[in-house]
């Protein structure tokens, strides 16, 4: 009786280190464990999934192996081999011997280096399941996608590169082993400052399928062919991106645009990658031109309207429902590697941005359209624009007719009325 009141109060303890959400959130993980088979075809599924949401949750991941091992199991040890190499630091690698040890003492076969070194080795040589990892490049503002599949006798690395937003730049297909797929995931990683984050297979197949279908097919036909063949097992169209895993959907996503950054969201886009190109505006940034610079005596309030139309006009022609839909899935993606970063502030803010493009209104009356086609005309005509920093906003640019390019939240036509 003592033991168990011992047990219940060091795990409270352990607990009580984390924040109250964080807590919560590992309390619904053991819950959910509880009624795991170690042997039940959804363990594997859930385990990557584990790993994947808990990547950036060093504190979680420290508490829940201390819990598992203190009451060992073999779920609670398929757990602890799955988690144990996701950080490097010396307080959690102590956290890892300590719990290996735990569970060697109950029978099981831990050897804590061995699950340390598994950012080395990512897999068991015997093992030979698909593997995929994406990190976005934030200076080049481009994904990297980079997958792993069996080949008899050996494997082979599909590298894709995706220009913001879903241009579709190179895709290469290179036979490599693990050694060498660990060298060039450090590389890159050392090269380009970014972090790779594991994903489940099939949502990194259809983030392919997806690319291949809203840009430009690149890279050799041969690539091509060999990438539809061996991810095509995994491309389940019907099944929603694991996005959808990672953040509650929004009922009514209207009501939470005061809480979109698009600023900040707008600066990991590449301008001429978007959808809407300078020779496709000209026509509307043209008359656009003549109301700002008309020889008549204007109210700024008539051109603002002006210009509103204008702008409305040139979203419902120029923003077709295949467009839409390429914004959604960017934004979608862009969302899960924010969470996956532990960037939670633009994770929401690009998460309602793409909730805003489910829908499939009428163009003009969704915010988050217009703005893209109103930065569009700021990238492709700069000189018409001014910088504004007034008092208590983000720096913003405006056009002669109060035309605000990006500004925070919300489109609005703002004039200096």
């Amino acid at each position: 009786m003592a033991n168990k009141k011992t047990t219940r109060i060091k795990e409270k303890s352990a607990s009580s280190a984390l924040p109250a959400d964080q807590s919560r959130e590992l309390e619904m993980i053991l819950d959910r464990l509880q009624v795991q088979d170690p042997q039940g075809k959804t363990l594997d599924g859930y385990l990557q999934s584990l790993r994947t949401v808990l990547s950036s949750n060093e504190g979680i991941v420290v508490v829940l192996l201390e819990r598992l091992s203190k009451q060992p199991s073999r779920v609670g040890f398929r757990v602890f081999s799955a988690l144990g190499d996701l950080f490097r630091g010396k307080d959690f690698r102590r956290a890892v011997k300590q719990a290996g040890y735990r569970f060697r003492q109950a029978g099981f076969a831990a050897d804590p280096e061995a699950v340390g070194a598994r950012e080395a080795t990512l897999i068991p040589s015997e093992v030979r399941q698909p593997i995929a990892r994406m990190a976005f490049l934030s200076e080049e503002k481009l994904w990297l996608l980079a997958i792993v599949v069996a080949d008899e006798p050996g494997r082979i690395l599909f590298s894709l590169m995706v220009q913001n937003p879903m241009r579709f730049l190179e895709l290469k297909a290179t036979e490599i082993s693990l050694r060498n797929y660990r060298q060039f995931l450090q590389e890159t990683a050392e090269n380009y400052s970014c972090r790779f984050h594991e994903l489940p297979i099939w949502h990194a197949a259809r983030l392919v399928f997806d690319v291949l279908q809203f840009g430009r097919e690149a890279g050799s036909p041969e690539n091509m062919r060999m990438a539809r063949k061996f991810l095509a097992p995994f491309y389940d169209p019907e099944r929603r991106p694991y996005v959808y895993e990672l953040m509650p959907e929004l009922k009514e996503p209207f009501r939470h645009q005061g809480e979109i950054d698009l600023t900040a969201l707008l600066s990991d886009l590449v301008p001429d990658a978007l959808p809407f190109s300078k020779q496709d505006l000209t026509p509307f940034w043209e008359r656009i031109h003549d109301v700002e610079h008309s020889i008549l005596v204007v109210p700024p309030a008539v051109k603002e309207e002006r210009v509103r139309a204008i702008m409305d006009e040139a979203a419902d022609r120029l923003c077709s429902d295949k467009t839409a839909e390429l914004l959604q899935r960017y934004f979608e993606e862009q969302t899960m590697l924010y969470k996956l970063s532990g960037k939670d502030d633009l994770a929401r803010s690009a998460w309602i941005t793409a909730q805003l493009l489910r829908g499939r209104e009428k163009p003009s009356a969704n915010p988050v359209i217009v703005k893209l086609i109103g930065w569009s005309c700021y990238h492709h005509w700069p000189e018409e624009f001014n910088q504004d920093r007034s008092a208590g906003r983000e720096a913003f640019h405006q056009s002669a007719s109060g035309l605000v390019i990006p500004g925070p939240g919300p489109l609005r036509y703002e004039s200096d009325q």
